[in-house]
């Protein structure tokens, strides 16, 4: 497979950003192995869901029932994937198959209900509307020369004013180090995946062998 160079496709929808946050993880899988194990891999557990409930927590309060449902299913226990973030107010904006995804939210975050708004691709790219911000969220996969992958992924936030970026940044002062620890959380269950598949692989053509 031929890899893209820089400028990532992040770079076509949101160029430059008010806030941007980065992360990285090493792991022992194939880049197509580790962008499948992307999209299936249960990012949740006891600490990520706490997270996820914290943040939705205000907005149920609010009255969301988006919110309230996203709460019962967190609390159910079913697995919490990156494809199914997708019915949660973030759009998929662009995607390299095996090499990197983009997702994106427009919504005022620092209210209560988060007051998110329905977006695709060309509008996220034109700006976010007055008094709000957009939110894009990107995760790339890159071969290493030891035969491993690089699994990173990097949030930018860009406002659309004065009054969004003051409001914005109160709001990340609070939430900032929890989003941080939340997407190295789900960094490593993605790298779990990946290297248990590889596992199983590996396991599965012994067994091959052995009964030969």
């Amino acid at each position: 497979m031929l890899y893209r160079r820089f400028p990532m496709l992040l770079d076509d929808f949101l160029p430059y950003s008010d806030v941007a946050s980065r992360h990285a993880v090493h792991v022992r899988a194939t880049p197509e192995t580790v962008f499948e194990a992307m999209w299936r891999a249960d990012i949740g557990g006891p600490i990520a869901c706490a997270l996820l409930a914290t943040r939705l927590l205000p907005a149920a309060l609010a009255g969301s029932g988006a919110a309230r449902a996203r709460l019962r299913d967190l609390r159910a226990g079913p697995a919490v994937t990156l494809r199914g973030l997708r019915g949660t107010g973030f759009t998929l904006l662009g995607e390299h198959p095996g090499e990197e995804v983009v997702l994106g939210i427009t919504g005022r975050f620092w209210t209560a209900g988060g007051d998110v708004m329905t977006t695709d691709p060309a509008r996220f790219a034109a700006g976010p509307p007055a008094g709000a911000a957009q939110a894009a969220w990107s995760f790339t996969v890159t071969p290493l020369a030891d035969g491993g992958t690089r699994l990173a992924t990097e949030t930018r936030v860009r406002c659309a004013d004065a009054d969004s970026r003051r409001r914005f940044r109160v709001y990340w002062l609070v939430i900032g180090p929890f989003s941080s620890l939340l997407r190295r959380l789900m960094l490593r269950a993605i790298r779990r995946e990946a290297e248990r598949a590889v596992a199983a692989g590996v396991e599965s053509r012994r067994r091959l062998t052995a009964g030969a």
